[in-house]
């Protein structure tokens, strides 16, 4: 026989884990923020896809005078809210003839009797000006359906597979 003693006991033990539900509290917030950024990320791709568009149409349209600074002032800009659970993508035109240009119009002085504008070295008056509809934004809308939703789409699933 041997003289090792084989020992048997009992062993009791009381495990508290405290914090569990601010660990909680915490993961929903870093689930939430990482749904809102995956979803922002998405919006502002598609966003994109309608400003390359719109400045297409715009050098479609216009003449060059009038292109570039129409053009250079289409911005994307994408948000989420506070609470992560909506993302909104704006695509700000920021010159202040852009809407008339999009859906026409008649100009009529404001301060003045007439308008006034140079034209080929020559002096235009007049008491109005009626501009036709010329879209450039809603087909970059209308016609683009396919490519905004593929664009969010891969920013989407890019967003996840890194999150």
């Amino acid at each position: 026989m041997s003289n090792y003693r084989v020992a048997q006991f009992k062993l009791r033990a009381r495990i508290t884990v405290t914090g569990v539900e601010e660990l909680r509290e915490r993961l929903s917030k870093i689930e939430r923020e990482v749904r809102g950024e995956a979803a922002r990320k998405a919006v502002h791709a598609g966003g994109l896809i309608i400003e390359g568009a719109a400045k297409d149409n715009i050098h479609e349209t216009f003449s060059d005078a009038q292109t570039n600074e129409l053009a250079g002032s289409i911005q994307t800009f994408s948000k989420t809210n506070p609470e992560g659970t909506r993302a909104t993508a704006t695509i700000a035109v920021q010159k202040e003839y852009a809407r008339i240009q999009e859906f026409g119009g008649t100009i009529v002085p404001v301060n003045a009797k007439m308008l006034h504008w140079e034209q080929d070295g020559e002096h235009i008056f007049a008491k109005s000006v009626t501009l036709p509809e010329r879209p450039y934004f809603r087909p970059a809308i209308d016609d683009h359906h396919e490519e905004i939703l593929a664009a969010m789409g891969s920013a989407l699933n890019l967003a996840l597979e890194r999150g």
